[in-house]
């Protein structure tokens, strides 16, 4: 598969509400309604109550129902519609562990996905990736890791590879497959419709960026520390951190991506579109390079073929 970015600056189109009309609240009160699903031939809105680990359903008439209620001390979210049916992730803390879940047309919750976290632990997607500050000086380098060494709650600055670390974020479905944004893993998964294997579509490439003065400073006040002034001029690379997957009307996957936390204050982020999916034999090897910044690993299943310019 291979990651195509679109145009960075999207225009919203306006909202068709006559000029200062006031928004319709639908329902309030809910707990971190971070994802929300609607249809055309949907009653309602099926909205996550993230933080409280519920799943809620709003008719037209703005009436609220519970529809998945069993995960208190986990989190839910990533609810989509697809085939009659509701999906989400949900994730049990205590257990540690993640599935995919399906509400049925009568209301029946079935698990229709292998643990998410099993599967990041077994592949790690983006382990070949090389993430934070890179090609520093012998100088410069040894400065900011005796820093992070001493200051062990500062954002991993320093170069790393992708750690292993999962968290199911939000989901679309198309026949019968089920698309996982992992936020953590960097990458898109997905689930088989039939027997719930998880395989990786695509790792999402990151945004390298060159520190500047004004993000060096915007760095230390976050961190609320001074930085080294060798990283002024250095380049950085954030993760992506994949946010939402959609499958578009050309059967393309459209993914959205954060960039890391310096995508929470700098205009990093970025809309990519991965190529239809197509499946590949069980354990088929692999060749694969890629351009810069963009990269790609050995999959089970799943894989993308890269040439240096294009990708199929």
């Amino acid at each position: 598969m291979c990651c195509g970015t679109l145009a960075t600056a999207l225009v919203a189109a306006p909202a068709h509400a006559g000029p200062g009309a006031e928004p319709e609240t639908v329902a309030e009160g809910l707990a971190g309604p971070l994802t929300l699903a609607v249809h055309d031939n949907s009653p309602g809105v099926y909205v996550t109550q993230t933080f409280a680990g519920l799943l809620t359903s709003i008719d037209r008439k703005g009436r609220t129902d519970l529809v998945a209620d069993d995960n208190p001390a986990g989190e839910v979210v990533g609810v989509s519609l697809g085939g009659g049916s509701v999906y989400y992730v949900g994730t049990d803390y205590a257990g540690w562990s993640s599935h995919v879940y399906r509400i049925g047309p009568r209301g029946d919750v079935t698990r229709v996905s292998d643990d998410l976290f099993a599967h990041e632990a077994m592949h790690n997607p983006d382990g070949g990736a090389t993430y934070g500050f890179t090609d520093l000086d012998a100088g410069c380098a040894e400065e900011l890791a005796a820093l992070e060494s001493e200051n062990p709650g500062l954002p991993m600055l320093f170069g790393y590879s992708g750690i292993i670390e999962s968290h199911g974020y939000q989901t679309s479905v198309r026949q019968g497959d089920v698309y996982v944004a992992d936020a953590a893993a960097n990458a898109v998964l997905r689930v088989d419709g039939r027997t719930g294997a998880i395989s990786t579509v695509a790792v999402i490439p990151s945004t390298p960026v060159t520190v500047d003065a004004g993000i060096h400073a915007m760095i230390e006040g976050m961190a609320e520390m001074d930085l080294p002034d060798c990283l002024v001029d250095q380049r950085f690379t954030p993760e992506p951190v994949p946010t939402d997957v959609e499958v578009g009307e050309d059967g393309m996957l459209y993914v959205s991506t954060l960039q890391g936390w310096l995508g929470e204050s700098t205009p990093l982020s970025s809309v990519y579109r991965v190529d239809r999916p197509r499946a590949r034999p069980p354990g088929s090897p692999v060749a694969c390079t890629a351009p810069p910044g963009w990269p790609c690993g050995t999959r089970t299943s799943w894989s993308p073929r890269c040439s240096a310019d294009r990708c199929r």
